[in-house]
């Protein structure tokens, strides 16, 4: 039998075996918090959630007293994360084996990801004014289009709705390697009216990413998030958020040098760290301005809902290496939604139906702008979608299915026709909740894959074509020990028709096509336990195969990776203690050579880090904390050659203001 078959059957018979196991013990509870709101065109009760998805709440990212979201997504079910270098680096997220524009990025409610190369940078996302994050695994562009291969990730912050007065904190911190951080947030409600105002800001010189050398690279950022809404009459509310982010990184570059070529360009002698990073000077700065308005109207007594929203999102970039011209991009996106949501009801209620409809308009813009670009280079490329789509959600008893399907129709591509369908069956009767997804997915070449970027090391190629994908999932969610103790076991599989990959060579490399198909498949595991009224344990495991035509394995994909988390409560809850581990095994990357094949793989080592966080309160409106992360200083590399962050301290204090009361 072929080793992936093999796979295949051992996989899925491990699952089975253990939703078996599972099914023996009646407990009460579940993973997942009341509502989910991104799993659907709707939010849904967590009980009726098909998709496999992960929730972190509010509380979760308090505990840690981490600056950035970065550690709070590091190791959660289905999540391969890269940083190059120190904190403040580039640093992406791959979703069950796909790649970083596979995955699709929401900030309260408005899409981040990057027109020019299509993912987005984690790096820069303060976690202080976070309410929750959702993490929707699987192929979701039935849902949501294009770019939604592995999955999508919705991040929402804090706002004033709900609230009768006002609350608000101000904190601030320090730590090892000139590190600071701080901001404060204001939020408030009174009557039809509701609004908030967060300012974050951290600056650290940094570590050396370079393995040798001693030269620091630092980082600054400041972002500023303002959110508002206000009910003008009892069936007609309006809402929106203005976003931004300025963001300076000092990196390191690679080493390209050849000192001597042959008649036929061959590199006869090249420098003794070539395609290693080295100390030098480069910077690149960042500015997101986005923002969002929502209307909704709601007519015949809840059962029929409209929303009109638009948004748009402008991202300017400059690179400034440490010798050479710099590069300059803009890029834009702006984007007119109508959505239609009717419920309703048959055999007296016990059947519940939402049907919705979507129709979306969306424009990306890109150019770049520095001085030396070249005339078709500062050309403004412009790429067009109009999509419409529908779900059908029906609940009837314990059972819940959703079936979706959307239509892009692309200026620049071929259109595309995708859908999705979830089922999930609740059994309390053994407290165990079954969920299944299936469907397909398409990500449309970014503007850098279809027409490079200065300086011309990567030439574009307008000749690609959209990637697509078919994948399904399938899983046990189960509760034992009166409830405390909650586990879901799902596995996954997804095949990638065309996958873009970059073809390495000299002068220039390029993206183009591959043929055949890609395939991702895994298991993932995530768990709840609170043994003692005190302690709360939490963990996730993800056990990944992803490999391309030939099974050929993927870069920067993990085998195995995961976390452990545990938060201890004392002193009338006063004191808290979160030690969280998180480890990545079986993980290689792409080593650059001078000469043919320009390229090979390189494994990388496998790493553990532990972190660590104490707050106590003060008084009910002081706490003081402190934090370590990395804390036995682990030697590790998420991509090759860039040196992560060493053991790091941080101490901080945050005051607690205002006197509110929560409204239903």
């Amino acid at each position: 039998m072929p080793i992936q078959n093999r796979f295949y059957s051992g996989g899925l018979s491990a699952v089975f075996i253990a939703i078996s196991q599972l099914l023996i013990q009646p407990a009460q509870a579940d993973l997942l918090p009341e509502l989910i709101v991104s799993a659907d065109q709707v939010p849904v009760p967590s009980k009726a959630a098909g998709s496999a998805v992960t929730v972190i709440g509010s509380e979760e990212i308090e505990n840690s007293k981490a600056v950035t979201l970065v550690d709070i997504l590091r190791g959660q079910p289905g999540v391969s994360l890269n940083q190059a270098g120190t904190r403040g680096s580039l640093t992406e997220i791959r979703m069950r084996g796909s790649e970083a524009n596979h995955v699709l990025v929401y900030v309260d409610g408005i899409e981040v990801n990057r027109p020019g190369e299509g993912g987005f940078d984690f790096s820069g996302l303060l976690a202080a004014d976070v309410e929750r994050v959702e993490i929707l695994r699987g192929p979701q562009s039935g849902i949501y289009g294009s770019n939604a291969m592995g999955g999508v990730i919705s991040i929402v912050t804090k706002s004033g709705r709900g609230l009768e007065g006002y609350e608000g904190n101000v904190r601030a911190e320090g730590g090892t390697r000139g590190s600071a951080a701080g901001g404060f947030t204001f939020r408030a409600g009174k009557g039809p009216a509701w609004g908030s105002l967060s300012v974050s800001g951290l600056t650290t010189d940094g570590d050396n990413i370079a393995r040798s050398g001693n030269e620091k690279d630092g980082t600054q950022d400041f972002s500023v998030i303002a959110k508002g809404g206000f009910e003008v009459s009892p069936a007609l509310e309006v809402d929106g958020v203005l976003r931004y982010v300025n963001r300076s990184v000092e990196s390191d570059p690679q080493d390209f040098d050849c000192l001597a070529f042959d008649a036929f360009f061959n590199c006869l002698t090249p420098s003794p760290t070539y395609g290693l990073v080295i100390d030098g000077a480069d910077f690149s700065q960042m500015q997101d301005l986005s923002g969002r308005a929502t209307a909704r109207l709601t007519t015949m007594d809840g059962a029929w809902i409209h929303e009109l929203t638009g948004s748009f999102n402008a991202i300017d970039t400059r690179f400034q290496p440490g010798v050479g011209a710099d590069s300059r991009a803009e890029e834009r996106r702006q984007a007119v939604l109508y959505k239609s949501i009717y419920n309703f009801q048959t055999g007296g209620g016990a059947i519940e139906h939402t049907i919705t409809g979507l129709l979306e308009f969306q424009r990306e813009t890109f150019r770049q702008t520095q001085a030396t670009a070249t005339p078709s280079q500062r050309t403004l490329k412009v790429r067009d979608t109009g999509s419409a789509a529908t779900e059908y959600l029906v609940r009837f008893g314990n059972a819940s299915l959703t079936g979706a399907l959307r239509h892009d129709a692309n200026d620049g591509f071929a259109d595309a026709t995708t859908w999705r369908a979830t089922g999930a069956y609740d059994m309390p009767q053994v407290a165990a909740r079954f969920h299944a997804s299936i469907g397909t997915a398409v990500t449309n070449p970014t503007f850098y894959e279809l027409f490079g970027f200065f300086p011309n090391q990567f030439v574009g190629n307008p000749a690609l074509k959209p990637e697509s994908s078919k994948g399904f999932d399938i899983g046990v969610e189960k509760t034992f020990l009166d409830g405390d103790f909650v586990v879901d076991v799902t596995y996954f599989q997804q095949d990638l028709e065309d996958e873009i990959i970059t073809v390495f060579g000299f002068p220039a490399s390029t993206a183009a096509n591959v043929a055949g198909k890609s395939q991702r498949k895994g298991v993932e595991v995530s768990a709840k336990w609170q043994p003692l009224a005190w302690l709360d344990l939490t963990a996730a495991y993800t056990y990944l195969e992803s490999t391309q035509t030939g099974f050929v394995r993927e870069v920067r994909r993990p085998r195995h990776s995961g976390r452990v988390d545990a938060t201890a409560r004392f002193a009338d809850d006063r004191a808290r203690v979160t030690v969280g581990a998180k480890w990545s095994a079986g993980m290689i990357d792409t080593e650059f050579l001078p000469n043919f094949p320009y390229s090979r793989i390189a494994a990388l080592k496998d790493f553990v880090t532990v972190d660590a966080a104490v707050s106590y309160l003060v008084r009910p409106d002081v706490e003081v904390y402190a934090r370590v992360e990395n804390l036995f200083d682990a030697k590790y590399e998420e991509v090759f050659s860039y040196e992560a962050p060493g053991v790091t301290a941080y101490a901080g204090v945050v005051w607690r203001f205002g006197a509110s009361s929560q409204t239903p």
